[in-house]
C-alpha cells in the first residue's frame, strides 16, 4: 500500500496562531490544575474576575477583529475603573496565595487570553460582533458604570475560579455562581 503523505500548507503567520492556539489549550489544564482549591471568589473580588474576563476577551478582538482603535479608546476611557479592578485581582491572588502569588496571576491572566482567542477562532463572527457591541455600548456609558458592564457583559463563568465557601473562606455571603 502506498503511502500518502499530507503536508497542511500555512502561512507563518497562521503557523503561529496555530501554535498559539495548541499551547493555550495545553496551558488551560496546567494552569487550571494549579488553581485548583488555591484560588476563590468573594463577592468582593468576582467583578475582577468578570473585568480581566472582558478584558481579555476585548484584548483578542482588537487583534483579531481589527478594533485596535476602538480598544484603546475603550481603555482610556476605563483606565481608572481597570487599574482598580486590576489591583483587586491581584490583592485576592496574594490573599489565597502568599508569596509567589506573581507567578500564578500571570499565568491566569494567560490562560484567559488563550480562551478568549480559541473562542474568537471557533466563530470569528460572532465574537467580533459581540466585542464591537460591548465597546460601543461602553464607550456610551460612564467610566463610573464599568462595575455594571462588567456584570451584564464579563462572562463570569469563564474564569474558571470558583466561589468561597464558609468551610475554606471568611466570606459567607457566597451561593451563587460567578
Amino acid at each position: 500500500m502506498a503511502k500518502v503523505e499530507t503536508r497542511l500548507s500555512l502561512s507563518r503567520g497562521r503557523k503561529a496562531v496555530v501554535a498559539a492556539v495548541v499551547a493555550g489549550v495545553l496551558s488551560v489544564s496546567t494552569a487550571r490544575d494549579a488553581f485548583a482549591g488555591a484560588v476563590c471568589w468573594t463577592a468582593d473580588n468576582r467583578s475582577a474576575l468578570r473585568s480581566r474576563v472582558l478584558q481579555s476577551d476585548l484584548m483578542v478582538a482588537a487583534l483579531s477583529c481589527g478594533l485596535r482603535t476602538e480598544y484603546n479608546d475603550f481603555v482610556r476611557r476605563f483606565s481608572n475603573p481597570l487599574a482598580l479592578k486590576g489591583r483587586i485581582l491581584k490583592a485576592m491572588f496574594r490573599e489565597n496565595l502568599g508569596p509567589g502569588y506573581h507567578k500564578l496571576l500571570d499565568r491566569f491572566v494567560t490562560r484567559l487570553a488563550n480562551q478568549s482567542s480559541i473562542r474568537s477562532l471557533r466563530n470569528r463572527d460572532g465574537f467580533c460582533a459581540d466585542a464591537s457591541r460591548i465597546i460601543e455600548v461602553g464607550t456610551s456609558m460612564s467610566p463610573d458604570d464599568y462595575s455594571i458592564l462588567v456584570d451584564v457583559y464579563g462572562y463570569g463563568h469563564l474564569h474558571g475560579i470558583p466561589a468561597c465557601h464558609v468551610a475554606n473562606k471568611r466570606d459567607p455571603r457566597m451561593a451563587e455562581a460567578g
